[in-house]
């Protein structure tokens, strides 16, 4: 009777259980899904947050190079107030060339627009007074007043596309008064078609939704210009795009909208499914046993009373050792975790026998563990590292604690100890990877900054060092020089011998170079056969004397187009210093390099020639 009492007592337990287990499993779920969509959700915003992030770079790179173009112009403008119009045409086109969105540039002075280039298609707004023109004069007005670029648009132009504008007033000095008076106005027309295409805006594979808003700088307050102005209402990730006076606000979503359930779920909900099937059926089977194991127990309850308060419930291999570090009893987990069948195997044998003979700091395993055994005699318990070893001779890592206990009122030592093998492994693969990813990094990093035919740095990457180097003259009234370095007839050389050969000779070239700089030296590809060479702290004289040994040296190579053939070849050489071309602006200094190059060249090549003020 009392054998079926508690055999109903267990059921009604079990079948508690299975209910609080089908609850439990329910929760969990609930919470798993709730939580991986949730991921899902943010994973597709952060990798959308990624590619806006590059479609901005891109637009503010481009747009501020454009402006940047416009305000070179503007220091040849200030220094030349009596610019005439062949002059101011012919700068004109150098910035056309070097640019791949600017439809035209026009000079007001005063507000009566007086040039425009290209001439062709704008024939009716020269001459034309800002102030009598109602859609323009306020944001001519805001730009004098401001002494600041104003971008306006995009707006429809009348011949035709769309474009944005940027005016920046032009101020020069009254040498009588000493205060900066008003000159003109110079206005940059640039494309917004080839704008965006270049950004990856108009990209037909794109799998964005893309709108812009914010006309005329006005951010979240202005017109969408760009895409639909529904889609800033369906949650989606916003950017902004910083201009030189106000912004642009962006926002995207996926073509096909928010995916809001991940495709994990089912498989969530599958595991959760077969977890619950296998408790459930593995509480029926207990419950079929339930009586016979109680029964068996209790048959051995006195016989593991002695082992009972130290080993039970534990995963984690337990045993006792005496002072000799001699093994005096151990739980089931210790020989499973060792690759021993019985205790007897163990029991009266030396901790030698699970440790290898030196540890990983070079003590050998007996003397050290007898230095963890006074150390937790001293302090009541020890933690420490260990590295044990199996049966089978197999070494693995383990985490010890170690504390005196008293038993027969001899002081005995009990570990407990847990297997960290996976642990350790996986702290080598993260250490691996993160080695490789910083190799990785460097080699990124290379071909970001590093001219791909010759191995010396970019436009952009030598751009940056003399941006450093410039602030750096500047700051501290040091000069500095820049060499322009174009090789003669390089057209000549691919036509007559093949690409192939010309690479053969910018690579050559290159190399001549780079073997007479110095150390601090900077050594670019500006494009094409243009090289550019900056020398901080270099005065102009010391910078001709440096440019002719460049000549000189490459002039007296020789440079092999076979074992049986082999060619000639000169450069030219423009030079400029900061104090010779008497400026501040980084951008102006290389114009003055680049005017003395063109000097160079036109005056019959294959020599040195420095920038020479107007006069």
């Amino acid at each position: 009777m009392n054998n079926s009492n508690y055999s109903f007592k267990e059921q009604y337990a079990a079948f508690f259980w299975a209910l609080l287990l089908v609850i439990f499993i329910t929760s969990g779920l609930i919470v798993v899904e709730w939580t991986e969509n949730k991921r899902f959700l943010e994973n597709q915003r952060r990798s959308i947050v990624e590619q806006l992030s590059t479609i901005r770079a891109k637009l503010e790179g481009t747009l501020n190079a454009e402006l940047l173009l416009a305000r070179s112009l503007i220091a040849v403008v200030a220094t030349e107030t009596d610019i005439t119009k062949d002059r101011f045409f012919k700068i004109s086109n150098h910035f056309f060339k070097a640019s791949k969105h600017i439809r035209n540039i026009g000079l007001a002075k005063g507000t009566i627009l007086t040039y425009v280039y290209p001439v062709e298609g704008n024939e009716g707004a020269i001459g034309i007074d800002y102030k009598k023109v109602v859609s323009q004069w306020p944001a001519v007005k805001q730009a004098i007043e401001e002494r600041k670029t104003i971008v306006a648009g995009p707006l429809n132009l009348v011949q035709g596309g769309i474009a944005i504008i940027g005016r920046t007033p032009i101020y020069i000095d009254n040498d009588e008064s000493g205060i900066e008076e008003y000159f003109g106005i110079l206005s940059v027309v640039i494309n917004i078609p080839s704008l965006f295409e270049e950004a990856g805006l108009d990209n037909k594979d794109s799998l964005l939704k893309i709108s812009i808003k914010g006309k005329d700088g006005l951010g979240a307050k202005g017109e969408v210009f760009y895409g639909s102005k529904d889609l800033f209402s369906n949650d989606p990730v916003l950017m902004e795009i910083t201009l030189p006076e106000g912004n642009w606000l962006m926002a995207a979503t996926p073509v096909s909208g928010w995916e809001k359930t991940s495709v994990h779920i089912p498989y969530y909900r599958i595991v959760a499914l077969v977890i619950g099937v296998v408790i459930l059926f593995l509480l029926f089977i207990q419950q079929r046993e339930i009586y016979s194991r109680k029964k068996a127990e209790e048959a051995l309850f006195e016989q593991e009373a002695h082992y009972r308060a130290l080993f039970e419930n534990s995963s984690d291999a337990i045993f006792i050792l005496n002072a000799s570090g001699i093994f005096m009893s151990v739980n089931p987990a210790t020989l499973g975790m060792f690759g021993f069948q019985t205790e007897r195997e163990l029991i009266k044998q030396s901790l030698d026998i699970v440790s290898p003979e030196f540890q990983p700091n070079g003590d050998l395993s007996s003397q050290e563990a007898q230095k963890m055994m006074k150390q937790a005699h001293i302090n009541g318990v020890s933690d420490f590292e260990w590295v044990h070893k199996r049966s089978n001779g197999e070494v693995f890592y383990t985490h010890v604690r170690l504390a005196p206990i008293l038993q027969d009122k001899e002081v005995m030592f009990q570990a407990a100890i847990r297997d960290f093998t996976k642990q350790k492994q996986l702290e080598k693969e993260i250490i691996f990877i993160n080695e490789r990813l910083t190799e990785q990094n460097k080699i990124f990093k290379e071909f970001a900054t590093k001219d791909k035919l010759t191995g010396i740095h970019n436009r952009r990457s030598f751009y940056e060092f003399a941006e450093e180097q410039w602030s750096k003259a500047v700051r501290n009234q040091l000069d500095c020089s820049i060499i322009m370095i174009d090789i003669d007839h390089f057209k000549k050389v691919n036509d007559t011998y093949g690409h192939l050969t010309g690479d053969m000779v910018l690579k050559d070239t290159v190399k001549i170079i780079d073997e007479l700089n110095r150390d601090y030296d900077r050594l670019g590809r500006w494009g094409g056969e243009e090289f550019i060479l900056f020398l901080p702290d270099t005065s102009i004289e010391n910078a001709l004397t440096i440019a002719e040994r460049i000549r000189k040296k490459v002039e007296g190579g020789k440079f092999y187009v076979s074992d049986e053939l082999k060619i000639s070849v000169t450069i030219s050489l423009g030079v400029t210093s900061k104090q010779l071309s008497d400026t501040l602006e980084l951008d102006v200094l290389f114009d003055c390099a680049d005017k003395a190059l063109y000097n160079a060249k036109e005056t019959g090549r294959n020599k040195v020639c420095s920038f020479k003020k107007p006069k």
